[in-house]
C-alpha cells in the first residue's frame, strides 16, 4: 500500500493534469453555472430542460421530479437523462442563482479529474512510488471513453465504474479492510443507481461481484454477516433507483413505451479496443455499423502497450490460484455485459458473425429498453486500463516502472487528438421570446404545444420548443412538449382537441394553420405574438387576453 503522502502528492499532480486535460477537450468553457447557452443544441436541450423542470418541481419522494415537464404526464430527471443526483444538488443550490443555472459542466469537467482520482485510488494498492501512481493516474485521466461522451454529461461519472472495478480486486486480509471495502462498494452502487439507468446496471452487477468475492472466495465474513451483505447490494440499488425516480418513472409507463428500437445496432464491435475511429493520430479507424459508436470503447495507444506488455510478462509473472479466485467474480460480470454489449448481431470490422436474434427474441422486448448495449462494455475496458496501469507494478526496480508507466502515459498523450472535439467552437448566444407579450403567461398555468411536439416521436422544432420551455420554466408554468427519452404513453402526433377539452388557465399555441379552427370555433381570443399564434379562453380577463385581442383588432 502506497504511503499517505505519496498517494497525496500523485492525487495533487492528477487533479491538475486532468482540469488541463479538460481545457484541452474544450470542457471548461462549460463550467460557468450561469453558462446555459452552450446547451440549446442536440441532447444537451433535453437535459437541460429536465434540469431546469426538477428545479420548479416539489421536493416529495421520490426525488427529481418533475410534473410540469411534458404534462399531464410529466417527467423527471431520470427519464431526461438530466442526473437525479446532480439535480438534487442544484436544487439545493439553486437560491444563489438566477434563471440562468446549470451544473452539467462542472460535472463535466469533475468526471475527467474524477476518473483519474480513481485510478491513484486503486492503483496504490499496488504501486507504493509517488511519481508511478500519479503516471497511473494521468493514464487514467486520458480515458478515450470519457474525453468522447461529452454529448451525455452523465457518462462522465465513468470513475463510478473504475472504482468498483478496483474494489472488486481490492486485497483484502482482515475483517475490518473487508467490511471497509463492502460499505464503499455499496456507495459507489448508491451513486451509479443514482446517475443514469446504464451506469446503474454495470454498477449493480460490479458491487454484486465485489461482495460475492468478499464473502465466498476471501470468505471474510461468519454466515449471518455475509447474508446481510448479500442481501445489501439489491436492496441500495433498488433503493437509490426508487429514491431518485428511475424505478418511479419506470412503473409509470408499460415496458412497450421503455423498449425502444435500435437494439443490435448501437452495439460493440470486437475489435472496439484497438478502433480509435477518427481519435487516434496513428491509427486508422475500423470499419463498423453506422450506429456503432455508442459502443466505441478505444483504450489508446498507450494503454494498449502497457497491456501488452502485460502480457509479454506472464512468462515470468503468473497469477497465483488465489489471484484467478479473487478475479473469477469479476470476470463472470464483466464477461455478460460484454456478450450482452455485442447484442444479437456480434460484428467483427462492422461483418456480421453471429446472430443471437432467437435467443434475445425470447426475452423481449427487455433487451430493447437499453438499446444501445455496446456501453456494457466499458466494465471490460475500466479493467483493461487497470491491467495496464499496474502492468509493470510487480516489478522491483522503481526507475523502470516509472520509465515504461512515462512512456505509456507520453504514448497516450500524443495518440488521442484532442482537435477533433468539436467542443472549441464559438456556441450561440441564446435568445429567449422577446415580445413581451410571452411574460403574461404569468396568469396562467399550462402553456400547450398544439400539437405536442415530442423529439423522436412526433414533429419537432427544435428552437420553438427551447424558447418555449424557457418561458414555460422561468414563469413556472407546465408544458405539454419536450425533449425526452421516452415519449409519454398514448401520444398522439396529430390529435385535434375537442371543445370540451380546451381550459381557461392553459395558453394554446397553434403550430400548424389547420389546427387553428380547435380553438377559434370554441370562442377563444388568438393573436400572433412574434410568429407564433396564441389562444386563450374569453372567459377569463387577463392582460394576455386583452392583448391578444387588441392584436386581433388591429389586423
Amino acid at each position: 500500500m502506497a504511503p499517505r503522502t505519496n498517494t497525496r502528492w500523485a492525487l495533487l499532480v492528477v487533479v491538475a493534469f486532468g482540469f488541463v486535460w479538460a481545457k484541452a477537450l474544450g470542457l471548461t468553457q462549460f463550467a460557468d453555472p450561469t453558462y446555459v447557452d452552450w446547451m440549446i443544441e442536440g441532447d444537451w436541450l433535453g437535459h437541460l430542460f429536465g434540469w431546469l423542470f426538477t428545479r420548479n418541481g416539489p421536493w416529495a419522494l421520490p426525488l427529481a421530479q418533475a410534473p410540469d415537464l411534458v404534462a399531464p404526464a410529466g417527467s423527471s430527471a431520470a427519464l431526461t437523462d438530466a442526473i437525479p443526483l446532480l439535480s438534487v444538488f442544484g436544487k439545493l443550490a439553486s437560491p444563489l442563482f438566477g434563471d440562468r443555472m446549470q451544473l452539467f459542466g462542472l460535472w463535466m469537467v469533475a468526471g475527467v479529474i474524477g476518473t483519474g482520482v480513481a485510478g491513484v485510488l486503486i492503483c496504490r494498492a499496488w504501486l507504493e512510488d509517488t511519481a508511478s501512481l500519479a503516471l497511473a493516474g494521468c493514464l487514467f485521466v486520458m480515458n478515450p471513453i470519457v474525453s468522447t461522451r461529452y454529448g451525455h454529461p452523465p457518462f462522465f461519472a465513468f470513475w463510478m465504474l473504475s472504482a468498483l472495478v478496483g474494489a472488486c480486486l481490492w486485497p483484502v486480509s482482515e475483517l475490518k479492510g473487508a467490511r471497509r471495502t463492502a460499505g464503499v462498494t455499496l456507495l459507489l452502487g448508491f451513486l451509479a443507481c443514482a446517475t443514469n439507468a446504464y451506469l446503474a446496471v454495470m454498477a449493480s452487477l460490479l458491487v454484486g461481484a465485489s461482495i460475492v468475492r468478499l464473502v465466498l472466495v476471501s470468505r471474510s465474513f461468519k454466515a449471518p454477516e455475509a447474508v446481510g451483505w448479500l442481501a445489501a447490494g439489491p436492496v441500495v440499488s433498488v433503493g437509490s433507483l426508487w429514491l431518485f425516480g428511475f424505478i418511479a418513472g419506470a412503473r409509470s409507463s408499460p415496458m412497450g413505451n421503455l423498449a425502444i428500437e435500435g437494439f443490435g445496432q448501437f452495439s460493440a464491435d470486437l475489435l472496439t479496443f484497438v478502433n480509435a475511429t477518427t481519435w487516434s493520430r496513428f491509427l486508422p479507424g475500423i470499419a463498423m455499423g453506422g450506429r456503432q459508436y455508442e459502443g466505441m470503447a478505444y483504450l489508446g495507444l498507450g494503454t494498449i502497450a502497457l497491456v501488452l506488455v502485460r502480457v509479454g510478462l506472464l512468462v515470468k509473472y503468473r497469477p497465483t490460484r488465489a489471484q484467478v479466485l479473487t478475479w473469477l467474480p469479476l470476470g463472470l460480470a464483466m464477461a455478460l455485459m460484454a456478450f450482452y454489449a455485442g447484442s444479437n448481431h456480434v460484428t467483427i470490422a462492422g461483418k456480421q458473425v453471429a446472430d443471437f436474434s432467437a435467443f434475445y427474441e425470447k426475452l423481449a422486448p427487455w433487451p430493447s429498453v437499453f438499446r444501445s448495449s455496446g456501453r456494457f462494455v466499458w466494465p471490460l475496458f475500466a479493467w483493461l486500463t487497470l491491467l495496464g496501469a499496474l502492468a509493470v507494478a510487480r516489478v522491483q526496480t522503481a526507475w523502470v516502472r516509472q520509465f515504461v508507466l512515462g512512456f505509456a502515459v507520453l504514448l497516450q498523450l500524443a495518440d488521442f487528438d484532442v482537435t477533433r472535439t468539436p467542443l472549441h467552437k464559438q456556441y450561440p448566444v441564446f435568445h429567449p421570446f422577446e415580445d413581451p407579450a410571452w411574460g403574461l403567461m404569468k396568469d396562467y398555468r399550462h402553456v400547450v404545444l398544439h400539437p405536442v411536439q415530442i423529439q423522436w416521436t412526433c414533429p419537432f422544432n427544435h428552437e420553438l420548443v427551447a424558447k418555449l420551455s424557457w418561458e414555460a420554466a422561468r414563469q413556472h408554468l407546465s408544458i405539454n412538449s419536450g425533449h425526452v427519452g421516452r415519449a409519454p404513453p398514448g401520444t398522439d402526433c396529430n390529435r385535434h382537441l375537442a371543445p370540451g377539452e380546451l381550459r381557461d388557465d392553459t395558453v394554446y399555441l397553434a403550430y400548424f394553420p389547420q389546427y387553428l379552427p380547435d380553438f377559434t370555433s370554441a370562442g377563444f381570443v388568438c393573436g400572433a405574438v412574434e410568429g407564433s399564434v396564441l389562444c386563450v379562453s374569453p372567459r377569463r380577463e387577463t392582460p394576455l387576453s386583452q392583448e391578444l385581442l387588441r392584436r386581433a383588432g388591429a389586423r
